[in-house]
């Protein structure tokens, strides 16, 4: 356990000591040539930002599908307000039944014709806890 915690602290204290150096090129190149290359380099910092959040959905959608898969789940829930959420573990094709959950009846609808996925309009939900409640029950029925 310490070992791991270690590790951990380790890969994330050089992950912080590359971003901090990457930026501080980048934010002098920016201030001494300035226009066009200001623009480029937010342009692609701009890009950059996007790939992470894009990158950890496909990663816990993979996750999900692999410990749906150990655990012999009969079904995934997954709330969703865009579908991109249901969509991405229905993509993993798991084993298991997906259920998709949205507060809203045009991600429902487009929801129902994705393979695998069952989607069903869901009062929105505020914590984790009224999250876990409505799962079960929607998983139940």
């Amino acid at each position: 356990m310490i070992w791991g915690s270690r590790i951990s602290l380790s890969v994330g204290f050089v992950a912080v000591a590359i971003y901090v150096v990457i930026g501080i090129i980048l934010g002098a190149l920016a201030g001494y040539f300035r226009g066009w290359v200001d623009l480029l380099i937010k342009s692609m910092v701009d890009i950059l930002l996007t790939i992470p959040g894009l990158l950890i959905l496909v990663i816990i959608a993979a996750a999900t599908r692999q410990v749906a898969s150990t655990i012999d789940a009969r079904s995934i829930v997954a709330f969703t307000a865009s579908g991109a959420t249901g969509l991405r573990v229905a993509r993993e094709r798991p084993d298991c039944h997906v259920i998709g959950l949205t507060p809203d009846m045009v991600t429902a609808r487009r929801l129902a014709v994705v393979w695998g996925v069952h989607a069903v309009v869901s009062p929105e939900v505020r914590t984790m806890g009224e999250a876990v409640n409505m799962a079960i029950r929607m998983a139940r029925d």
